[in-house]
């Protein structure tokens, strides 16, 4: 029960918020469903609740990115679970294929435009071009604003 109240006090939602066609309203039912997979996956470690987790985990990162910390911690969970405990190497790298798997098949249509977007800011526009030789000057410039402005970072 305090891990639900954790979860929906977290989360910028309403009950409202599931009418707008929006993918922070996705929020919480996401995390719900990922930490009902994850525990259903821990309790019974078989190849169809890692791909069910995977591809869920897979489909959440493709969504939107606040996702990450409970992915990086599910995969050291199931990391330890599965290696250090179990000794089932094989199902964590099964699960590993089966997320990378996910990822290429969710963000399809964006992995098409890599090569443009890279042609775009690498040699194409003047305004996005990136020097290698001020590099060194946008390192010291961004130092100098984080020391002089974000003093929350720095006591």
């Amino acid at each position: 029960m305090l891990i639900f109240l954790l979860i929906i006090s977290s989360f910028d939602t309403n009950l409202l918020g599931i009418e707008n066609v929006d993918y922070t309203s996705l929020q919480l039912p996401i995390t719900l469903l990922i930490l009902v997979s994850t525990i259903k996956t821990l309790e019974n470690p078989s190849n169809k609740n890692l791909f069910i987790l995977s591809l869920i985990l897979s489909l959440s990162i493709s969504i939107i990115m606040v996702f990450l910390p409970f992915v990086i911690s599910i995969f050291l969970v199931l990391f330890t679970k599965l290696i250090l405990i179990s000794k089932k190497i094989n199902n964590f790298i099964l699960f590993v294929l089966f997320f990378i798997c996910g990822l290429i098949i969710f963000n399809f249509p964006i992995i098409g435009r890599i090569p443009k977007i890279l042609y775009n800011v690498l040699f194409s526009r003047e305004d996005t071009t990136f020097n290698i030789l001020e590099s060194f000057q946008l390192l010291q410039n961004s130092l100098i604003y984080l020391f002089s402005y974000n003093f929350f970072y720095f006591f």
